[in-house]
């Protein structure tokens, strides 16, 4: 795991993702920090590299 990688996030019926994250690698300060930073959130579950094409291998 890097440490931008919050796990799964799953939207609702609305295409809404509500989400509440607590993570120990992330800071609001500092080398890491993650004010000003942008989410990407990809439309696949994460198939963790074993996809078998080079997207898979870039974003899981």
């Amino acid at each position: 795991r890097h440490v931008g990688d919050l796990g799964d996030v799953t939207a609702g019926g609305d295409n809404i993702a509500k989400i509440d994250i607590t993570d120990k690698m992330l800071t609001l300060t500092g080398p890491l920090f993650i004010i000003g930073r942008t989410m990407v959130i990809h439309e696949k579950a994460d198939d963790l590299g074993k996809g078998g094409n080079e997207e898979s291998l870039k974003t899981g």
